[in-house]
């Protein structure tokens, strides 16, 4: 496993934040040390902080590094960490007085976006829930949105994300592995299709117009918009994503999520999407595995842009019900207590299967004189003359 770590840490000569490219082959670590960290990166969660147990392993990447092809490629990180030259764990505030010199007291990250700092400074605003009067177009908009928003970030696959992969040996295209299922994207891709979709009537774009509106002139409203307009500018680019640099490529964001959402997902292609389809594919030398990398994970960053924005319009019509006491009247979707609770056939089969693998290794045991070890060393003969019995003749 081949582990990337981008850093960021305190210049205190030149008084700047700087970037720090680590990497660590795992292969090089004695093999329950190796274990360990791998085990790390592989659970790691948004913003953890398990992996600093292991930041003394990882060194600089060298510009002319290459990776090995054989091994799986993992970005890991920990979220609001920051260090001196030396590798020491600096809080934000002593990073910022070592830049400015002085005592801060706001502190804002390299990066932030405009109305992000904009919306911070004024933050202290109240935000108007009884005075705002909704049309009830509006609070149908509203809770259609809500309801879809919940949905999608309740998900297994904005959960779990995109996978991982890695290059084989041989082989040209990666080898790419996902936590989830076909069917968990595809339950996934249903629920954002109706965000997404210029036509659905309660989509991201229509929420977030209807939003401003409401809450014209207060500064949530900026704040929501300049989220928005970072969803347009990532959909209108072309995919940057982890390892997206690797085989560069000229179609935008929306085309590849159009491409691949509505002819291998959504819908029986039509002949234009079907050769977008191909014209993606062509530009990434033919790689399927890498095109559904890159979808997967351009749909994961986008469904994440979503959830930025929809949670503040959701959350404060949630607040808005609650002050006005209104109960809007919207279609559940398919999910219920019911749902799912019921074994598939697959599973049924398989656990009538061993329980009477089970009873029989009882039986052979107890026909065995009930010898030490119990009835499990006669599990895999169980086994095997009930799968005979089964089978007769093969």
């Amino acid at each position: 496993m081949f582990l990337f770590w981008n850093v960021r840490y305190v210049d205190r000569l030149a008084r700047e934040f700087k970037d720090r490219e680590l990497c660590l082959d795992t292969e090089t670590l004695e093999p329950a040390l190796r274990m360990a960290v791998e085990l790390t990166a592989e659970k790691q969660r948004p913003f953890g902080r398990d992996m600093l147990k292991y930041r003394a392993l990882f060194r600089a990447r060298d510009e002319d590094m290459t990776f090995p092809d054989h091994q799986t490629l993992i970005s890991c990180g920990v979220g609001d960490y920051f260090e001196e030259e030396d590798g020491i764990e600096i809080s934000l505030t002593q990073a910022a007085e070592i830049i400015t010199g002085e005592p801060v007291p706001f502190l804002v990250p390299s990066g932030t976006k405009q109305y992000e700092i904009e919306y911070r400074l004024n933050a202290h605003i109240p935000i108007p829930c009884d005075e705002i009067d909704l049309t009830d177009e509006a609070v149908r908009l509203f809770a259609y949105f809500s309801r879809d928003m919940e949905e999608l970030i309740s998900t297994v696959f904005y959960s779990e994300g995109p996978g991982s992969f890695r290059f084989p040996v041989k082989n040209r295209d990666i080898i790419h592995t996902t936590s989830v299922s076909g069917d968990e994207i595809r339950a996934h891709l249903m629920v954002f299709r109706r965000l997404y979709m210029a036509k659905e009537p309660a989509n991201i774009l229509k929420a977030s117009v209807a939003f401003q509106l409401a809450l014209s002139g207060n500064p949530i409203s900026s704040l929501v918009n300049g989220r928005i307009n970072e969803y347009e500018v990532e959909l209108a680019s072309v995919p940057n994503v982890p390892h997206s640099d690797l085989i560069p490529v000229q179609f935008q964001a929306k085309r590849l999520i159009d491409a691949v959402m509505y002819t291998k997902y959504l819908h029986q292609p039509n002949s234009d999407r079907e050769q977008q389809f191909f014209e993606c594919l062509q530009q990434v030398g033919g790689r399927e595995n890498y095109l559904n990398w890159l979808f997967l994970s351009q749909l994961h960053s986008l469904s994440m842009r979503m959830r930025n924005a929809g949670l503040v319009i959701s959350s404060w019509f949630g607040d808005w019900c609650k002050h006005r006491n209104v109960s809007p009247n919207v279609v559940s979707t398919i999910d219920h207590d019911g749902i799912g609770a019921c074994e598939t056939k697959t599973d049924r089969d398989a656990r009538l299967f061993r329980d009477k693998v089970k009873e029989l290794e009882m039986a052979l045991w107890r026909q065995a004189n009930k010898p030490d070890g119990g009835p499990i060393q006669f599990r895999q003969q169980a086994t095997t003359q009930i799968q005979a019995a089964l089978n007769p003749g093969t």
